[in-house]
């Protein structure tokens, strides 16, 4: 279903998120069909919350980081035998995203490592990894082997790029491009995946 705006979206979410049991019998349906947004539709979906709601960019990624933590754990939580989550993080929006899911699957048992090859300065993410790395969440600028992804995890977060991404891939990315391209590893990606 596409919504026509973020009201709509809401009340449904809204509605579904109280009922666990309507989420679970509205994915066990067939016929229904995963429904996606295009560029510019997330773009105009992002610009209205801002706009219109007045949400800021800090609530956004809260709301989007706690609510893949969820989703992971709703999916994955009673089948991943390795608690240990690889988060791999961009330097821009979509990778604030993982940084916050991250601290979440901490709370829920996961044993999350972060991936963070390019940061930034920006406040707002200084501030999300300082606060993973108060957890104990290990975060590193150096790139698991796929040996090491396919043997240590039981999950992958593809925080990497969002949907704002425009090719070509940056050179500090290619190496855990290169991974994400080979792993066994089931991958959860935020937003879209990431062009592996």
């Amino acid at each position: 279903m596409l919504f026509r705006n973020f009201r709509q979206f809401f009340t449904v979410f809204e509605k579904i998120s109280r009922t666990p049991s309507v989420a679970v019998q509205v994915r066990s349906l067939s016929t229904i069909r995963m429904k996606y947004l295009n560029q510019q539709e997330a773009i105009n979906v992002d610009e209205e919350l801002f706009n219109e709601y007045k949400f800021s960019v800090d609530q956004l990624m809260e709301l989007a980081g706690l609510s893949c933590a969820h989703a992971i754990n709703d999916c994955y939580g009673a089948t991943v035998e390795k608690r240990k989550v690889l988060v791999c993080c961009g330097p821009g929006n979509n990778g604030g995203d993982g940084l916050v899911a991250a601290r979440h699957l901490v709370l829920m048992n996961y044993e999350p490592y972060v991936y963070y090859p390019k940061r930034t300065e920006k406040v707002l993410f200084v501030n999300l990894q300082h606060q993973c790395e108060s957890m104990g969440i290990a975060v590193s600028q150096e790139c698991p082997s796929l040996d090491a992804v396919n043997r240590e995890f039981g999950l992958v977060v593809d925080a990497l790029f969002g949907f704002s991404f425009k090719p070509p891939v940056r050179e500090a990315f290619a190496p855990i491009m290169g991974v994400l391209e080979k792993t066994t590893v089931p991958i959860v990606s935020i937003d879209i995946p990431s062009g592996w």
